[in-house]
């Protein structure tokens, strides 16, 4: 547009200089003479002439630089044409250059973003060099027992973990503070396996609250089912060769531990902030029922054991002492609501019934053997050898009829003395 618009100004400017000579040059015919008037074609074709001369010398003289200028335009114009092939060519090749440079530039892209978060990441060396040691601090505190500072950095994965959820490294070492939490869970329960004081139970129950990986009632079964399996092993350790010390024995430890285990969940498992002046009876404890199923499989193993080895005590003494000691663990177990005396008394009637059949079969026989020594007068001889063989038949054929049923109501006063 540029170029058209310099063209017309020029032509115009052609024009105007053309018809500012033709005005002069009328003016100055109008200014001649009239002999000068009818010189003027003359003259003219004789300017002409030497014009037309002068070009033609001038064309001879230059005749070279006129041929070098064809010869000039020639391979100018062929040069042109080369470049309007190339550029041809050049322009058939820009999409594929334009696909190259993109992808060059992605490639690139990449490249330097690569390399600022290298440059980020050489700058943050220290810090990332503390969060890939986390695991191992974990470990470390786990294996020193510190698991408040185990939970603690366990929380800080997790955190990372939120805040960052795409990082490769942040998922390992997610997976690795699984592996460790678990681990730490396992030592826990085991220590929950052991004799335990209620400040120790209260700490390990809030550690596996924090780590979190169980609801509140399962958390309350699985801490008794740890300490039932500790009281399991020791009620297993116990001599069982002798039955009076096994019994007493296994009962003091009821009346030890199993009061302990329960005032320790009831320690640490009672509804915290709760209005305590308006609470019902039912709700004092959550998950009641629980510790209660509990104590009565306790007490219930307890009174197995006790029908097992209450008929090897032959002893009347032991058996009443066994029996004190019974009552007396009762009757401690019911200040927590736990007084199982009134199952105690058939276990013991039971056992005291045994004690008394067999200790009046052992006299009937003794007596009956000494009635058939004694030595009698001649005259009641044969009537006292009669009396005794038929009271020995009668007792024997009444034992084996009755099983010692005769025997049953001293053995009921007995069991009731008991």
């Amino acid at each position: 547009a540029r170029e058209g618009s310099s063209a017309v100004a020029g032509s115009s400017k052609d024009a105007a200089e053309l018809l500012n000579k033709n005005e002069a040059y009328l003016a100055e015919l109008l200014s001649y003479s009239l002999d000068r008037l009818n010189k003027e074609p003359e003259l003219l074709r004789d300017d002409q002439s030497r014009i037309q001369r002068q070009l033609e010398e001038t064309a001879f003289r230059n005749y070279k630089a006129f041929v070098s200028t064809a010869e000039c335009i020639q391979k100018v114009g062929e040069g042109l044409s080369e470049i309007g092939q190339e550029l041809s060519s050049i322009h058939e090749g820009i999409p594929a250059i334009e696909k190259k440079s993109a992808r060059y530039e992605g490639v690139l892209s990449s490249q330097l973003d690569e390399q600022a978060h290298n440059k980020q990441l050489l700058a943050n060396s220290a810090q990332v060099l503390e969060i890939l040691e986390v695991t191992q601090l974990m470990e470390t505190c786990i294996r020193h027992g510190n698991y408040d500072e185990a939970l603690d950095l366990e929380a800080f994965i997790n955190k990372l973990t939120v805040l960052y959820p795409g990082v490769a490294i942040i998922q390992s070492l997610q997976q690795d503070s699984k592996a460790l939490s678990s681990t730490v869970e396992k030592q826990l329960f085991s220590r929950l396996r052991a004799n335990l004081q209620l400040p120790e139970c209260l700490r390990i129950v809030g550690y596996l609250r924090r780590m979190g990986h169980f609801t509140e009632n399962g958390l309350r079964e699985e801490y008794l089912r740890c300490r039932d399996t500790w009281f399991q092993q020791l009620a297993d350790d116990l001599p069982r060769h002798d039955h009076y010390s096994y019994i007493k024995r296994l009962t003091d430890y009821h009346r030890v531990h199993i009061f302990d285990i329960i005032m320790q969940y009831r320690a640490i498992f009672s509804e915290a902030g709760g209005d305590k002046r308006s609470s019902k009876p039912k709700q004092k404890f959550k998950y009641a029922d629980l510790l209660h199923a509990w104590a009565s499989r306790r007490i219930a193993f307890y009174l197995e054991e006790l029908r097992v080895h209450l008929p090897f005590i032959h002893e009347g003494a032991n058996l009443s002492s066994v029996f004190e000691h019974c009552m007396y663990c009762g009757m401690s177990l019911g200040r927590i609501g736990l007084d199982f005396r009134g199952l105690l008394v058939p276990v013991f009637e039971e056992a005291v019934r045994h004690l008394f059949q067999k200790h009046m079969k052992h006299a009937v026989g003794l007596f009956g053997g000494m009635l058939a020594s004694h030595k009698w007068p001649r005259d009641i001889a044969g009537s006292a050898e009669e009396v005794g063989g038929s009271t020995r038949d009668k007792n024997n054929g009444t034992a084996g009829a009755n099983g010692g049923g005769g025997a049953g109501p001293p053995a009921g006063g007995g069991g009731g003395r008991g």
